[in-house]
């Protein structure tokens, strides 16, 4: 319930006119919760871990929402960054993978596809926009 509360919720209430209705618009953590959800395949938590404070990582593989068993696995990662701008490098990634698509959510953006990263023996590196949500999957999703 703590994620929904008035000063950390996904919608921000603007003031409206006498006679107009309040509007709302999505905060930055209504695009987080976005991207995380709608990148996020239903199966297994992966091994993953960081080796900055700052820099929070998650993995899941799975079948994407709504596929059936005959489908095929796929692999997300979530990379929070906590911080300032930093470049990360991910190794350990299975040497199936040839391709990622990657989005990214930050102050200046929401769910924006960015420019896949180079993938070479099981290691890519991206740059991490300061507190910033960035999302690799090698599955046909998007946020």
């Amino acid at each position: 319930e703590w994620q929904y509360t008035d000063d950390y919720g996904p919608l921000q209430a603007e003031t409206g006119t006498d006679t107009g209705p309040i509007r709302y618009r999505p905060t930055l953590r209504y695009a987080f919760l976005k991207q995380f959800v709608n990148l996020t395949p239903a199966g297994l938590a992966v091994a993953s871990e960081s080796d900055r404070p700052e820099v929070l990582v998650t993995a899941f593989s799975g079948r994407p929402a709504g596929a059936g068993e005959k489908s095929g696995r796929i692999l997300t990662i979530h990379i929070a960054n906590l911080g300032p701008g930093r470049t990360a490098t991910l190794t350990g990634l299975p040497e199936t993978i040839k391709n990622l698509k990657v989005f990214q959510s930050d102050e200046t953006a929401f769910n924006r596809a960015v420019p896949a990263p180079v993938l070479r023996d099981g290691t890519v590196s991206l740059n991490l926009p300061p507190f910033s949500l960035t999302s690799l999957t090698d599955g046909d999703l998007s946020p």
